[in-house]
């Protein structure tokens, strides 16, 4: 159950502790659609925390949000759970990096895929044909 973590400590190192809770929430809890309530609604006021923040506060606050939901259900073991959040995480990470840096990151590590197979096949050559270079450079 919930009590078996000290989850207080986890909820001052996010700052949108409603997406935590409701989370933990949901997983411990049942949920039922009520089709006889309206619909609500959200007010955005000034005096809000959330609210009060920029686009790219909000996306800080969910990576961190994220993460410690990552954290929390890979230390209970429910791997299920731990990967959602570690998607969503990675998710927001992609979407905040610069496209050129993803391209970048891509080309440098399929060269890399590439590469390292290729010299691992002449890596037991090196020597050889280092020596074969000299003798060449110095018949010149």
């Amino acid at each position: 159950m919930i009590n078996n973590y000290p989850l207080v400590s986890i909820l001052f190192k996010v700052l949108n502790g409603d997406t935590f809770v409701t989370s933990l929430i949901g997983h411990y809890g049942h949920s039922k659609y009520h089709t006889d309530i309206k619909p609500a609604g959200y007010r955005v006021h000034s005096g809000g925390i959330w609210s009060a923040l920029s686009e790219q506060d909000k996306l800080d606050a969910s990576l961190n949000t994220f993460f410690w939901l990552y954290r929390y259900y890979k230390r209970i073991g429910k791997e299920k759970y731990a990967n959602y959040y570690l998607l969503k995480y990675n998710q927001l990470v992609i979407a905040r990096t610069e496209t050129y840096i993803i391209i970048k990151e891509l080309k440098t590590r399929t060269f890399s895929y590439i590469l390292n197979p290729i010299k691992d096949i002449l890596r037991p050559f090196k020597n050889s044909i280092f020596s074969i270079l000299k003798i060449d450079k110095a018949k010149k």
